[in-house]
C-alpha cells in the first residue's frame, strides 16, 4: 500500500505560469486561425480574445490573481469580511439557519 504525501502539489513539476508565454502560445493558434499575424504585439492578443457579456460587459480569455486583487478585510470589494476584525457589522448579521443539519 502506498501512503499519501503530507502536502499534495499538483503543478510541481511544471515551472511557473508566465503571461507572456501564454500570449505567445496563444499568438501562435490566433496566426493559423487568421486572426493574428506575425506582427501582432503580444500586448494585444488578449484584446482579441475578450468578447462581451449579454449584459455588455468585457469577458477576457484569462484572468489571474492580479486581475483582481483581494483588497483589505472591511474595504471595497468587500471579498473577505465587512469587517478588518473579521466580526459582522454590531446589531445584525447575515446568514442562513439550518434547523436540522442531520437530515
Amino acid at each position: 500500500m502506498t501512503v499519501p504525501p503530507e502536502e499534495l502539489e499538483l503543478a510541481a513539476a511544471f515551472p511557473p505560469a508566465e503571461r507572456d508565454r501564454w500570449r505567445e502560445t496563444v499568438k501562435g493558434v490566433l496566426r493559423k486561425s487568421g486572426a493574428a499575424t506575425e506582427d501582432t504585439p503580444l500586448d494585444e492578443i488578449e484584446g482579441l480574445l475578450t468578447r462581451a457579456s449579454y449584459d455588455g460587459v468585457p469577458v477576457a480569455a484569462l484572468y489571474t490573481r492580479d486581475d483582481a486583487p483581494p483588497g483589505r478585510p472591511g474595504l471595497a470589494p468587500y471579498v473577505r469580511e465587512v469587517r478588518p476584525d473579521g466580526e459582522g457589522i454590531a446589531g445584525w448579521d447575515v446568514r442562513p439557519h439550518f434547523a436540522d443539519v442531520g437530515g
